[in-house]
């Protein structure tokens, strides 16, 4: 594999952060280096914590940084900004450990956790450096001519954990090393060669061996199957899932509101040593999807065991797995062509590789129904071996009547499993989801929710709407009616900013049952 040369790095990362550097004065950058290649220089370890410095240049190291993933290149380009505005002559894995403080990913949050913040080890770093330079562009910064004209070495304690992250990634069978991969080198193995991350978290007071666990526990970066981020993404597990604990990492998820009982007794039953794997029943619209939805977002939140401390939650798409197969017919028949059989397996062996996931299944029934024609292989049997094993960790969801159906009736299949019932709310349960979810959905139509919206909404739709359960039905009729609120803003007949009230309910109540308005608020009135 090819050497990157350091005008070609400069580009690369510049590329990811969003950032337009002439090839020129990449080139510029470059030039002093041999053969295109990154310098290091060694370290000055001491007793205390005195900062890192550039000290007798060793021969310039092949550092292979096409094997680093894009995070972990902006880490390291972000502590090569860092050091330079201190006014230091080389990057020590102490720069890499404040660079990694700034990032927004699961590395920063992990080492927030463990004490490290960002302002004690930048004071700290100054204070070593003497100072530091004034803060300015940090890009201009990076790039400017100096004294020498050249980028800032690697110390020899950031070139052994550089070389460290990718012999480890190597050993595991990842293809990239990642920031969580990269940190872990730099502070484990600074911790045992006196590495200036090491003697800098010594110096704050902070357990260094805390921070290794909290690291090694931390999801951060473990999107591909054996823990790093496989390179292209290209794997069937990303392209037939969805990543709940990035998607809580990222603010993306509702809260999980009223489940508080239920989430806990999925956690329970997969920290099982036997039998760990969840299934949820209940009617649809009960709520079943929002349980491993608040089990991502607690284990991000690191409220949750030990042992689910540092799991991804992946949602799999049954959709995806049937997707562009060119059999024709039901969903069930689709997934017995033989390419929706590989992916569900090439699926089913990534999960057993990583022991980092556990692998959420809407509509399980759906899944373990498939084959059941004469002489296709059923999905079911393609699971049951996995979970048999304990080599394979997932939480499905089904309803009563397909559980009996599909689940119940294969006793080999239904001991694997841990019935939670998951039960529909009662009017006032639903009112409290609905109060929970009432800012995201103020956020996005833009209007506010009276109580009295809040409140109708939950009676309304138990009273009229009997096809239907709570609180999806309750949840659709705050959200149609802060719809109709915008439309009436678009039509020029409200006002930006309105307040959806127990009237915009009953009218979109009306809308559906066919019940007229001054029915429902007259059937009201009498009940109060």
């Amino acid at each position: 594999m090819p050497t990157v040369t350091v005008h070609g790095f400069i580009l690369t990362v510049a590329a990811v952060a969003g950032v337009h550097i002439s090839p020129r004065l990449a080139y510029r950058a470059e030039h002093v280096h041999t053969r295109g290649r990154i310098p290091s220089a060694s370290a000055l370890p001491a007793g205390r914590y005195v900062g890192c410095a550039a000290g007798r240049r060793s021969a310039p190291p092949v550092l292979f940084f096409d094997q680093y993933d894009k995070d972990a290149m902006r880490l390291i380009m972000d502590a090569q900004t860092e050091a330079r505005q201190l006014g230091v002559e080389a990057i020590g894995t102490d720069h890499l450990l404040l660079s990694a403080t700034l990032q927004r990913d699961g590395v920063a949050a992990a080492l927030k956790r463990s004490g490290v913040e960002t302002k004690a080890v930048r004071d700290e770093l100054a204070r070593a450096a003497g100072g530091g330079v004034s803060a300015g562009n940090p890009l201009e910064k990076l790039f400017a001519s100096t004294a020498k004209d050249e980028l800032l070495p690697f110390a020899s304690d950031t070139e052994r954990s550089l070389r460290a992250a990718l012999d480890d990634a190597k050993g595991r069978g990842a293809e990239l090393v990642s920031p969580k991969g990269l940190m872990l080198s730099a502070v484990a193995e600074g911790a045992s060669d006196g590495g200036s991350a090491a003697a800098l978290l010594a110096s704050l007071g902070v357990d260094v061996a805390a921070v290794v666990k909290e690291l090694k526990r931390s999801d951060a970066e473990a999107v591909g199957a054996g823990g790093e981020r496989r390179k292209g993404g290209n794997s069937t597990l990303e392209q037939c899932s969805v990543d709940l604990t990035q998607r809580a990492r990222e603010g993306k998820l509702d809260p999980c509101v009223g489940r508080a009982d239920e989430v806990r007794r999925c956690m329970k039953i997969l920290v099982r040593r036997r039998k760990s794997n969840p299934v949820l029943i209940g009617d649809p619209g009960v709520g079943k999807t929002a349980i491993p939805e608040g089990i991502a977002q607690r284990i991000v939140d690191g409220d949750a065991p030990e042992r689910l401390l540092g799991m991804r939650v992946l949602s799999l798409e049954l959709g995806l797995l049937v997707a562009d197969t060119k059999y024709r017919g039901e969903f069930e028949e689709r997934l017995e062509s033989a390419t929706s059989r590989e992916r569900l397996k090439s699926v089913i062996e990534e999960v057993t590789q990583s022991n980092e996931t556990v692998l959420f299944i809407d509509e399980i029934h759906t899944l373990v129904g498939a084959g059941a024609a004469e002489g296709a292989i059923d999905a079911a049997n393609l699971l049951k071996p996995a979970l048999a094993r304990g080599e394979l960790q997932c939480i499905g969801a089904t309803t009563i009547a397909e559980y009996r159906k599909y689940i119940e009736k294969d006793a080999a299949l239904e001991r694997r499993f841990q019935a939670v019932k998951v039960d529909e709310p009662s009017v006032a349960e639903t009112a409290s989801i609905l109060t929970g979810l009432r800012p995201k959905y103020e956020e996005y139509h833009g209007v506010k929710y009276s109580d009295g919206a809040i409140a109708a909404a939950a009676e309304l739709g138990a009273r009229y709407i009997s096809d239907r359960f709570n609180p999806d039905k309750a949840i659709d009729l705050i959200d149609e009616a802060g719809a109709a609120l915008q439309m009436e803003a678009y039509d020029g007949g409200g006002a930006a900013g309105a307040t959806v009230g127990e009237a915009e309910i009953a009218e979109v109540v009306a809308d559906w049952t066919g019940i007229p308005v001054t029915k429902l608020t007259a059937d009201e009135r009498k009940e109060r």
